[in-house]
């Protein structure tokens, strides 16, 4: 709705701003592909410390008849170190994701303020229209940074969700188990 609104108070300007949105929308997509397949590997990183850490304490008694609590240890501080590095490598993706996102949308501010200034001197619009202008196009300019979190969400539930499905599609050990009794 509101770039219907500034598409109909000034035209010229309003063409000028959309222009500026395919290489926003082209650096989310890009970023966010690669936010997505570290997200996936963060999913599985979790899902095997979480069976060492189940194998551990369901075996507890034999670790500790073999003396292998060290050993055990270990493994588990590897497992847990891969899971931070690649969350602090995808919170290094947001972050420049976010940061590209209000350099990108600043920018374009700037240079539509700098762009409508030339239409005021030429006497094409108001000051008040690019005043006008300038507020809609940062209240929609701020509506389309929240993208960004949002995408950011859906990328952690899409890398959640290939987890489940991949869980889902591996055979049943009790069908396996049963054909081989058979």
């Amino acid at each position: 709705i509101g770039v219907i609104i500034l598409f109909y108070k000034t035209p010229k300007l309003t063409v000028f701003m959309l222009s500026i949105f395919p290489l926003l929308i082209a650096i989310i997509l890009i970023m966010s592909h690669f936010i997505k397949k570290i997200y996936k590997k963060i999913q599985d990183q979790i899902a095997e410390t979480n069976i060492i850490f189940n194998e551990t304490l369901s075996s507890i008694y034999i670790i500790k008849s073999f003396t292998s609590e060290v050993l055990e240890i270990i493994k588990y501080k590897k497992s847990i170190k891969k899971v931070i590095d690649s969350s602090i490598k995808a919170s290094k993706y947001k972050g420049v994701l976010i940061a590209l996102i209000v350099l990108i949308l600043i920018g374009s501010i700037l240079s539509i303020i700098l762009y409508g200034a030339n239409l005021v001197k030429s006497g094409i619009i108001s000051i008040g229209d690019l005043l006008s202008f300038v507020l809609y196009t940062t209240f929609i300019s701020g509506s389309i940074a929240g993208l960004g979190g949002s995408l950011n969400n859906i990328n952690k539930s899409i890398g959640a969700s290939n987890r489940i499905i991949d869980i889902l599609g591996k055979k049943n050990e009790f069908k396996i188990y049963s054909k081989i009794l058979k």
